[in-house]
């Protein structure tokens, strides 16, 4: 029996469209960090790109937990603006925040002086997080979800992977006797692998607050880290 004239197409008008152009370029920001790990981890890293991978680990887990909370607080603040402040009041919102994570300005100083290598991507991420402030207020309220879930989801990806350190920390204690159990040694061989699930979980939360599915029940990755704040807009 044949279908009545426009049955098919009104089948595919409303059948679900998977969007999932411009994913790449949500996702790769942290992917291109995993990977730039994983070949720090398997000694893959080009000859030319001499730097030690302890201090690599060592500023990167600084940049990243120093500019954490200031991120979340941008984002907040700029997806509850109606639209972008001026540039001025802007310049004045971010010396505010600066006053209250004043650690932020001793890593800075830190990150100089040890050269462009580790004060460029600090640099770099915090014009990122500060631009937010005239970016983010005119979006649609679904990027501004978005934008607030992947905010709350580092900081319970953060807690998370902190969490395994310690519990790694606490096995190797329990089950290494206490003359040959070094601490120190641990986190060093621990520290680069940990950073990289960080980095993974991150990318992953991102691919997934762009799939069609987060519009469905929109929030965080780890929900009872921010009690359901991610939505409420």
């Amino acid at each position: 029996m044949s279908l009545p004239s426009g049955s098919a197409d009104q089948h595919h008008a409303h059948a679900p469209i998977r969007r999932t152009d411009g994913l790449l370029p949500k996702v790769l920001p942290e992917f291109s960090t995993l990977l730039v790990l994983v070949a720090l981890w398997l000694g893959a890293m080009p000859a030319w790109i001499d730097v030690p991978v302890e201090d690599a680990v060592i500023w990167l887990t600084a940049i990243e937990a120093g500019t954490l909370m200031i991120m979340v607080t941008l984002v907040d603040i700029a997806s509850r603006l109606k639209k972008p402040p001026p540039w001025w009041l802007g310049t004045l919102m971010i010396g505010g925040l600066l006053l209250l994570y004043p650690d932020l300005i001793g890593l800075g100083l830190a990150a100089w002086q040890l050269g462009s290598w580790v004060f460029l991507p600090l640099l770099w991420s915090l014009a990122e997080r500060f631009r937010e402030l005239w970016t983010l207020p005119g979006a649609d309220r679904m990027e501004k979800i978005r934008r607030r879930a992947l905010s709350w989801g580092r900081v319970g990806s953060a807690i998370v992977v902190a969490a395994v350190g310690v519990l790694i920390l606490l096995v190797h204690g329990i089950v290494q006797d206490s003359e040959t159990f070094d601490p120190d040694a641990l986190l060093q061989r621990f520290a680069l692998p940990l950073l990289a699930l960080y980095f993974l979980i991150n990318s992953y939360d991102s691919w997934r607050v762009y799939r069609p599915g987060f519009m469905n029940k929109p929030g965080s990755l780890w929900p009872f880290f921010d009690d359901g704040a991610t939505a409420r807009l």
